[in-house]
């Protein structure tokens, strides 16, 4: 009889309400896992487009003194300020780097238009950043990484309208293109690049160019 009423006793489930806590956990999961896989590709990148530009920057000083004629590297931001927009359909949304050769005496940063980057000047190549890099124009001030402590971070005489532009000369000195009529003394200039407000310190990359030797470092901050 005992035997009996065990055999015909029927297994526990779950309820309703078990069920969709066990949903909602897994989720919740999901959704934590799933950002952190992006955060973690947006960091890869950004590191990757940082070396990849810093390495493109270096070729150009030997590209200047090879062909003996003056080169010149316009950094242009992603018109969003955040790179979010940035596509195939979409490259006004990115950061480029446009690589103009033979620049015309009367060529000028603040008369660069990227819709036309060939007037004044012939275009080699245009290099576009990929998606979420922007500039990090809240790092204003100067460079911590040695040897660049003066190096400027988007000093205002050398950007205009987020961009900044750098002339590497014919005769091996790598030079700031003004943005304004003022010529001050700089030691070199630094980009700074992010893929989102997001990024903790470590994360963000900074570009540094000195001058005159145009040597070039890629760091975190």
């Amino acid at each position: 009889m005992l035997l009996t009423r065990g055999m015909n006793r029927n297994p526990r489930g779950f309820t309703l309400l078990e069920l969709v806590i066990v949903v909602a956990v897994v989720a919740i999961l999901a959704a934590v896992a799933g950002s952190r896989f992006v955060a973690a590709q947006r960091n890869a990148s950004s590191a990757s487009a940082a070396f990849d530009l810093g390495m493109r920057l270096q070729a150009l000083k030997t590209e200047a003194l090879n062909e003996q004629q003056d080169v010149l590297a316009v950094l242009v931001n992603a018109d969003d300020l955040t790179g979010s927009g940035c596509g195939l359909l979409a490259q006004a949304s990115c950061v480029r780097l446009f690589i103009l050769k033979r620049p015309e005496a009367g060529w000028t940063l603040a008369g660069f238009d990227p819709a036309s980057p060939a007037t004044a000047a012939q275009v080699e190549d245009v290099v576009t950043l990929p998606r979420w890099q922007a500039f990090d124009l809240g790092q204003a001030g100067t460079s911590s990484e040695a040897p660049f402590e003066q190096v400027k971070v988007f000093d205002p005489s050398v950007a205009a309208g987020g961009r900044v532009a750098i002339r590497f000369g014919a005769d091996g000195e790598v030079r700031p293109v003004y943005a304004g009529a003022s010529r001050p003394r700089l030691s070199g200039v630094a980009v700074a690049i992010t893929t989102s407000a997001e990024l903790n310190a470590g994360q963000r990359r900074r570009l540094v160019v000195s001058f005159p030797t145009g040597i070039v470092k890629v760091a975190t901050y």
